[in-house]
């Protein structure tokens, strides 16, 4: 039998919990459920065969009670805008000192 670190026996985890210890190959009591978003035509059929109708189609930033992730039990995620410049600025930066930084 192959070892795993999904623990069944352990208790629920919060997402951040579970994250934390998934990160340091800690046990953990199932693995991290993330989507990405469903297609409209997606929501649609699933209305169909008996969504509710107050459960909205969300995106993976707006999970919370009512979303279409909170509903189907997705861990919560944060997304932290991050700037990369894709160039190398012709300035350069420097101190208050006027050293180079």
């Amino acid at each position: 039998m192959t070892p795993s670190i999904i623990d069944s026996t352990r208790t629920a985890l919060t997402s951040r919990e579970r994250f934390q210890r998934q990160m340091h190959f800690q046990s953990i009591d199932r693995g991290m459920h993330w989507e990405f978003g469903y297609l409209g035509e997606t929501i649609a059929r699933w209305r169909s065969e008996g969504l509710p109708e107050e459960v909205a189609a969300g995106n993976s930033c707006a999970i919370g009670p009512g979303s279409v992730e909170h509903y189907f039990g997705c861990d919560s995620v944060v997304h932290l805008p991050v700037h990369i410049p894709c160039w190398k600025s012709t300035k350069t930066a420097k101190f208050a000192s006027g050293r180079p930084v």
